[in-house]
């Protein structure tokens, strides 16, 4: 087991009341011991999906809703809704960051010869946890960095984004399906006119 410098104070070890946090190149918002809220380095790409994404919301409710009937409308609004609710758990939700401070767990007898931390955070680190460079933490059951969600994919968001990316799916057939519909609904408007 590697020595390193106690004199150094983890920004962890600091991290101990109620309140908004910059940890590692991520802001968390921890109350009650537990993180409510993380905000990744990449925080300019989630303001820009949710402005996409509202604005699929917007030009659903006011251009294509319209025009298809009410299975239609309530099954895109219920895809377009869920996308954007997945994609905000995805991008606020804790990934699984490791907060075990190397100092706190030293001083509580919970380190041993097979203890692994890491230098960088000052953290213990877990058997499944990573350090990500991007976040420069380190996480539990990383699975990538997603610049698009502004942080780490992990053990805490994964389900999240899989979600996100199944609605981002449905809404392309979706939107296949409401391209058919419309066509046909205008055909048989011709025809209908036409006799």
């Amino acid at each position: 087991m590697e020595e390193i410098e106690t004199s150094e104070i983890s920004e962890i070890a600091v991290m101990k009341k109620n309140g908004l946090y910059k940890l590692g190149k991520c802001y968390i918002y921890y109350w009650d011991d537990e993180i409510w809220i993380t905000i990744g380095p990449d925080w300019p790409f989630n303001v820009c999906m949710y402005i996409l994404l509202l604005a699929i919301l917007i030009g659903f409710l006011t251009v294509m809703a319209p025009k298809v009937g009410p299975s239609l409308q309530y099954s895109g609004f219920f895809i377009i809704t869920t996308g954007l609710l997945s994609y905000a758990c995805t991008a606020l939700k804790n990934p699984g960051l490791v907060l075990q401070d190397y100092q706190e767990a030293l001083e509580q007898g919970k380190i041993s010869k097979d203890t692994s931390f890491c230098k960088r955070c000052q953290v213990v680190k877990t058997s499944n946890s990573e350090h990500c460079d991007d976040c420069d933490l380190c996480v539990e059951g990383l699975d990538h960095h997603c610049p698009v969600s502004g942080k780490c994919i992990a053990k805490g968001n994964i389900l999240y984004f899989y979600l996100f990316l199944v609605t981002v799916f449905a809404f392309f057939i979706y939107f296949v399906v409401w391209i058919f519909a419309v066509a046909r609904f205008r055909v048989s408007n011709q025809n209908h006119n036409n006799n």
